[in-house]
This record gives structure tokens, sequence and C-alpha cells, in this order.
């Protein structure tokens, strides 16, 4: 599997290259049933800027978005309460990004005790540690980090258009500083010519791969990666894993 492929080039420090990687994809897509595979390498003919800027991946991200927010409603209202209840601060919060060359925020239930937003840059770069095991979440934050449940509310962006189901992170803008001090200057404007061709993604390469991705400047040639690779039959994969990796924990 491709994911499989990447974690162990991770492990062994060999880089996993791209006719590796595709070659995996299109391996998986031929095990499956033999009419949604020719459909969705039918469809994977848009690759790269074209299809994240295309009609197939709106579609997908509506599809996804819009069944998924109604049912998530009674969830994020019922956690949002228990959290108000758990220690009396703001049930949600949000964290500024960017998509599209304009600044969006990012609206998430919030996990942690009161007034400690100022520290999430220390932790987001070079922590290394399962989101659910920072130190700064309450008891409820640590079971919604651990699932994943504190992002529901951003189904509702995704269906507006203003984040996608599959993408690269979402990105904070220290982190255009942080990579260009880290990077040479080409390999850094191609990262962000990539990274504003499309809309930024609630799951992807890096919320799969987890904590086997140690390093933040990998973690960002990975979202490379996928924005130069980018598919429908691509994203479906990449929702797949992301589904069942959470429905495992």
């Amino acid at each position: 599997m491709a994911i499989e492929t990447i974690e162990t080039a991770q492990q062994t420090g060999q880089p996993a290259t791209t006719n590796l990687f595709t070659h995996q994809i299109d391996r998986y897509l031929r095990r499956q049933d033999s009419t949604p595979a020719r459909i969705l390498r039918l469809l994977s003919t848009t690759t790269g800027a074209d299809y994240r800027q295309s009609r197939w991946k709106r579609a997908l991200d509506l599809s996804v978005s819009i069944p998924a927010s109604l049912v998530s409603i009674p969830i994020v209202t019922v956690l949002a309460i228990a959290k108000k209840i758990e220690d009396g601060g703001s049930m949600f919060f949000t964290q500024e990004r960017l998509s599209r060359e304009r600044g969006i925020g990012v609206v998430k239930i919030r996990c942690m005790v009161s007034n400690c937003d100022a520290g999430i840059v220390n932790l987001e770069i070079g922590g290394g540690k399962s989101p659910s095991e920072d130190p700064r979440n309450t008891r409820l934050g640590s079971f919604m980090r651990r699932h994943q449940l504190e992002e529901l509310p951003q189904l509702s962006q995704v269906a507006l258009g203003q984040l996608s189901i599959i993408g690269i992170r979402a990105a904070p803008p220290y982190v255009f500083g942080f990579l260009q001090n880290c990077w040479p200057e080409e390999k850094y404007k191609r990262w962000r010519e990539f990274y504003f061709r499309g809309t930024p993604g609630l799951s992807g390469l890096n919320q799969i791969l987890g904590p086997s991705v140690k390093d933040d400047r990998r973690r960002y040639r990975l979202d490379a990666f996928y924005a130069e690779h980018a598919s429908l039959g691509f994203d479906c994969y990449l929702l797949w894993r992301t589904l069942t990796k959470i429905l495992s924990r």
C-alpha cells in the first residue's frame, strides 16, 4: 500500500520515490471492484494543480461535507456543552490559517485549558508527540483529540469552500517564515506555489502518517508531494485511510 511505503521509507531513512509511490497507489486501485476502480482511474487523469482547482474535487468536498455536517450537529452540540460544563471556558476557538493567499479562522472545539493558545506555536513545530498527549489538554480535550472530534466544526467550512476534505495541511502564517529559513529559496518558492494553488485540507498524508513523521520539514515535503500528485482516486484513497484510522482508535 502507498502509505505503508512512505512509513517504511521514513523508518529506514530512504526516500519514497515518485514512481514507487504512484505504482503502489495504482496497485491499490486495481485490487478494488473493477467498475469503481475503472471510474476512479478515468477521473484521476486530472492531477496536480489542475485537479485541486477542478469541479471533481469540489464535488467530492460537497458530497462528503454536507451530509457529514448535518450528522455532526448533535455531536458538536453535546461536546461543546460538555466542554462548557467541564471548565466554564469558551466552547470554541479559532486558529489563523492561510488559504488561497488570504487568512481564515479555522474553527475547533476547545480542547485545552483556558488562556493557553499562545503556547501552541512552540508545540506545533518540533513537538513529535501525539496531540492527545499534550499536558494542556483537559480530560475531555484529550478524548476529542484522540478521535479528532474537535475538528468536526470544520466540515461546515469545507462546504463553504474555505477548506477541502483532503489536501495539504492548513498552515499558519509563521510556517512560511520557518520554511523560508530552512529550505533553499527555489524549494521554498515551489512549495509556496503548491500551497496556494489549492485549498488546504482537513486530512491528508500527514494526518494519516501521524507521529511516524517527526521532522516538520519532512511533513511539508509530504504536502508538496500531495500537491503535485493529487487526483480524485488519490483523494478517495486518503479519505478511506483517514476514516479507517479514526475508527480504529
